[in-house]
């Protein structure tokens, strides 16, 4: 059995992974998601997989995340 979901909605991963008990059958949960979501400057950017933040582009993305904008 395969379930897809949004990766960024973690109450439809836990009611996607809670289906694991009610089945017999192997379960895979395919998450899509987006690299750097909530994050403007590095959303979708595949710099980011290697590249280490400045302090200031951290202090920038926490507040991001904070819902500071």
């Amino acid at each position: 059995q395969v379930i897809r979901v949004n990766g960024h909605d973690c109450e439809a991963l836990a009611e996607a992974l809670g289906q694991a008990g009610k089945t017999t059958r192997p379960l895979a949960v395919i998450c899509d998601t987006v690299k750097g979501k909530g994050v403007d400057f590095m959303e979708d950017d595949n710099n980011w997989h290697y590249r280490i933040p400045k302090e200031s582009e951290l202090c920038e993305a926490l507040k991001q995340l904070d819902g500071e904008k």
